[in-house]
């Protein structure tokens, strides 16, 4: 009996037992939204988004609460409107793609300053590559896209 007793006591969380701790640790979301590195963010962005595009799913108009995780409220409302003046694609400032853009993503140049990056990111595939000018900024902790302009003309 004494045995029995002891075993269901170790058995039980003390604050300080691994169980415990496991037990009460907040999740953390599946994406890396809440990495603090700028370049994981758009990283993230543009192997998810070229994925969208390579499954012909348009994620400004069926994505948008995925595709909010990763823009500021300001570029997402902005965002029709630019494809509506520019006919191309907003986030990769052209018109086609190369299927592969999302598997091989460099990131170059970053900059930090208080609550803004900037970095020139290069999209490579078999048929093209294309090289943009990102700019994030920090909101309640969290680095979201607030534009994105073409490097290549």
């Amino acid at each position: 009996m004494t045995i029995l007793l002891s075993i269901f006591f170790l058995l039980i969380p003390t604050p300080h037992s691994k169980i415990a701790q496991a037990i009460s640790a907040p999740s953390r979301p599946a994406t890396s939204q809440t990495a603090t590195a700028p370049e994981a963010v758009v990283k993230d962005f543009y192997r998810w988004y070229i994925e969208r595009l390579n499954r012909n799913r348009d994620p400004l108009t069926q994505e948008k609460t995925t595709l909010k995780k990763y823009l500021t409220p300001e570029f997402f409302r902005k965002a029709p409107k630019l494809l509506d003046q520019t006919d191309a694609d907003v986030f990769i400032c052209a018109q086609d793609w190369d299927k592969d853009w999302g598997k091989h993503i460099t990131i170059a140049n970053l900059q930090v300053q208080g609550s803004v990056a900037t970095m020139k990111v290069t999209l490579s595939g078999s048929s093209m590559n294309h090289k943009l000018k990102v700019k994030l900024k920090q909101l309640n902790g969290a680095w979201k896209i607030d534009k994105i302009d073409p490097l290549d003309l």
